[in-house]
């Protein structure tokens, strides 16, 4: 991209914000070095603290002793509701002058209903005219491959287990995987400068869930496991551990979760862990647990979970923890 061309429109949106920002970083960081390095003619703008009069008054406003103006608008289409802001949008981006360049940042995708017409004519102008990049959720391989990025810029490598872990622990949000990342920086000691081959950067499994597992992040993941192998053993330990930190809808909705995910692929195979969004190494895991398992008695047990789920929602399970561990200790014997 060349800042010296005439006026630029460009259009970031998607969920993945963690990767939209971080371009967003690079186009304002480039203003900053080749354009105006004082940064006054840097200007950022979101619904919250801007009305359409400021508005209308940053889109129109000259540079100050440089040669372009940088104007970021963050989440005016799909956080805010008035229409006023869209029909100021539509009425001035196609007449922008030279020196201004736009910058329109979104938090979302493209919405599937609009709140009204105008936002929606924004949007599609923008698709048309603008330099538009989509930041989607990454999956699989690919989210993995940025977090082993994220890594690598801090000099931690990772093994492949422990990146495998951390992106599900993650649930693909980017931002949140950074934050771990720099926990297990600092506790293992990593450093650009001592290089990928020192032992102590190298991150294992065993350290991703001693220091990024929240409170009782580490035990859900050991209760599914237990619950997909049927080790009725540890299923109820950490059952207990559960449900002495978190309310009993929240352990059942995890349980059918991960029964629905075993009976898809039981039917189904990968074409189930595809359908279900499920990241590789869940599916994996899911895999090998079912030998465990019989269609028959997936069933049963996902209807026994159901019918408790929709007793404790509507307040008839005079006990909910009593009742899931009597479901566990008597609907899962081996």
């Amino acid at each position: 991209m060349d800042f010296s061309n005439a006026t630029m429109l460009i259009f970031l949106y998607g969920a993945d914000i963690w990767r939209k920002n971080h371009k967003l970083k690079q186009l304002t960081d480039r203003f900053i070095k080749e354009v105006d390095p004082s940064r006054i003619n840097l200007v950022g703008c979101d619904p919250g603290n801007t009305d359409e009069a400021a508005l209308r008054s940053v889109l129109r406003a000259a540079p100050f002793l440089a040669r372009k103006r940088m104007i970021v608008l963050k989440n005016f289409l799909t956080q805010s509701k008035r229409k006023a802001f869209s029909e100021t949008l539509i009425e001035l981006l196609p007449f922008l002058g030279d020196a201004q360049m736009v910058i329109i940042s979104e938090d979302e995708g493209k919405p599937k209903t609009w709140s009204n017409q105008a936002t929606k004519g924004v949007w599609e102008y923008l698709e048309k005219h603008a330099d538009g990049e989509e930041f989607k959720p990454l999956w699989g391989a690919k989210l993995e491959a940025a977090i082993a990025a994220q890594g690598k810029v801090r000099g931690l490598v990772f093994e492949k287990s422990a990146v495998e872990f951390l992106a599900v622990l993650s649930g693909g949000d980017l931002g949140q995987s950074e934050k771990e990342i720099e926990k297990l920086t600092a506790y293992l000691g990593g450093h650009p400068e001592r290089g990928e081959g020192s032992r102590a950067n190298v991150c294992t499994l065993n350290d991703v869930k001693l220091l990024c597992a929240i409170a009782g992040e580490a035990s859900i993941f050991e209760f599914l496991d237990a619950l997909g192998t049927k080790d009725q053993k540890i299923l109820l330990r950490t059952a207990q551990e559960q449900l002495e930190e978190a309310e009993p809808l929240a352990l059942v909705s995890r349980a059918t979760g991960h029964l629905r995910a075993l009976l898809a692929m039981t039917l189904s195979g990968p074409i189930g862990a595809t359908a279900l969004k499920l990241h590789p190494f869940q599916a994996k895991k899911i895999s090998a647990q079912l030998r465990n398992w019989t269609v028959p008695a997936l069933k049963r047990f996902l209807f026994a979970l159901l019918t408790l789920e929709y007793q404790i929602k509507r307040g008839l399970a005079p006990d909910p923890k009593a009742q899931l561990t009597a479901l566990l200790t008597l609907t899962l014997p081996r």
